[in-house]
């Protein structure tokens, strides 16, 4: 499944969600085909394959951990950062393996206590308009004032603790109080939604919802205590603090890329074997030529000149020969995605970036791209297609790392578009417009700014998964940037 988002003006944001692979690698093919109009000269006579492919950074992170309250809280799971970092506060001296790894569990902890209350307020918020869920929110509300002391507390003895054995500018230290701090401001907000939600259907006599007020004001206190941003004294630091502390903890999901150098050494082979090849004709028809024609003689001349203008066209034919019959096998770009937790590489990336045109795309990808909007399109000038290919190689998990996260169920890929070769060429002409107001039955006038519409195909694609997907996206931009996004037509089937 993927998404298409603006992330700035400049910048669209495509999202992919991948199951975690099975008993073997995950091979998955993803294409990107947008079609331009003529006039924003978005091809390569203009722009260099290089400089196209710096406008596409992927980021490759696990999606966070589905844990519920029992499991978080289970002091015998080794799925719980909980449990094991509790484990290793017991003999801070003899069971914690580094400083890196502790760290580490740390930031698991607060990711996965903040993605358990921001997914259990989301779903508090669906039911709270429905009177007939009150039997569910009485549950839900239960649970959480009874549960969300129980993680706080735990969570704190292990940071004092740790603030007993080692010095206050220890890393460790430092890594547990944040993963308090994170804790602590994100059960006093949603708490405080929580409270505020349920008031409609329960009224402010129920006696587990008051409760939810306890906790505010106990972790507000608590955060005064220890000096941590609150929202009533600063509310812009304590915005600020909370969203530090978010990339921080969500940090520990994100994957390292390590660019490989190997599409430079294969297109320095493939070079040299286009190179040896045509040298190789040249060779040969110059000795034909001595032994056909007189030398310094026309026919002579005639055959070397053609001769070596052939030569390079052998060149360059096989390269582009070799680079359409082996597509998985040539690339731009080689990185791997490492798991900063274990330095294991968890996915292999190829990418590489070529312009085309609409007709040398396959036929389905113009079959998607069928605008119903306009069918005189074919009688307009013929679009550019910047076509951008990423192959993906999902690793399997070794056992120990696979039990060690099986709470993760999802890889998420993130890939940031930037559009700046769009908008080079655009106007930021206004036409005046005049209409018809019947509200006030007045003529009013007004400005309408001109629009480019680029079409996005995206194509989610893998035999062996029998994954066929193709996604229809329309790009609405003006000269200051991305104006909306909107999805046309999605065709998610199995492939044959």
């Amino acid at each position: 499944m993927i998404r298409l988002g603006i992330n700035s003006s400049r910048h669209l944001e495509a999202k992919m969600v991948l199951p975690m692979p099975g008993k073997k690698p995950k091979k998955l093919d993803v294409d990107y085909y947008f079609f331009t109009p003529s006039k924003l000269n978005v091809n390569g006579r203009n722009i260099s394959r290089e400089a196209m492919l710096r406008k596409f950074v992927v980021h490759g992170r696990y999606a966070s951990p589905e844990l519920s309250f029992d499991e978080i809280l289970d002091k015998e799971s080794q799925v719980s950062p909980l449990a094991r970092i509790t484990y290793c506060s017991m003999d801070f001296m003899h069971r914690v393996d580094s400083e890196k790894s502790f760290i580490h569990e740390a930031q698991s902890l607060a990711n996965c206590a903040s993605h358990l209350f921001k997914t259990t307020l989301e779903h508090f918020k669906n039911i709270c308009d429905d009177s007939d869920e009150k039997d569910e929110m009485d549950e839900i509300i239960a649970e959480w004032t009874a549960k969300v002391p129980i993680l706080i507390k735990r969570t704190r003895r292990i940071l004092d603790v740790a603030e007993k054995t080692f010095p206050q500018s220890n890393l460790m230290v430092t890594a547990m109080q944040w993963a308090d701090e994170d804790i602590s401001a994100t059960a006093e907000a949603s708490s405080l939604d929580m409270f505020i939600l349920s008031q409609k259907v329960m009224g402010n006599s129920d006696a587990d919802r008051l409760k939810l007020m306890e906790i505010v004001k106990n972790e507000s206190e608590y955060r005064q205590r220890r000096n941590y941003p609150t929202s009533n004294q600063n509310s812009e630091n304590s915005a600020y603090r909370r969203s530090t502390l978010k990339k921080w903890s969500q940090s520990v999901l994100y994957l390292n890329q390590v660019v490989s150098k190997s599409p430079e050494r294969v297109s320095f082979a493939i070079a040299g074997v286009a190179a040896a090849v045509a040298m190789t004709f040249a060779a040969v028809m110059a000795i034909f030529a001595n032994k056909w024609f007189l030398e310094n003689s026309l026919p002579y001349l005639v055959l070397i000149i053609t001769t070596y203008a052939c030569k390079d066209r052998i060149k360059e034919g096989l390269r582009a020969l070799i680079l359409k019959t082996m597509p998985r096998w040539i690339s731009d770009q080689v990185s791997y995605l490492r798991y900063p937790g274990t330095g294991k590489n968890v996915c292999k990336s190829k990418s590489k970036v070529t312009f085309t045109t609409p007709d040398k795309v396959p036929e389905k990808i113009n079959a998607a791209r069928e605008d119903y909007r306009n069918p005189f399109r074919s009688m307009l000038p013929t679009e550019d297609v910047v076509h951008y290919t990423r192959y993906l190689t999902i690793n399997k998990a070794d056992a120990e790392e696979e039990e060690k996260n099986k709470a993760i169920k999802n890889l998420d890929f993130i890939t940031r578009i930037r559009m700046d070769d769009w908008l080079k060429e655009m106007d930021d002409s206004f036409n005046d417009v005049t209409y018809y107001e019947e509200d006030t039955d007045e003529i009013a006038q007004g400005k309408a700014g001109h629009l480019y519409h680029i079409h996005l195909i995206i194509e989610e694609f893998s035999k062996h998964d029998k994954i066929d997907n193709i996604y229809h996206y329309l790009v609405v931009m003006n000269r200051s940037g991305i104006v909306r996004t909107e999805l046309i037509s999605s065709n998610n089937r199995y492939s044959d």
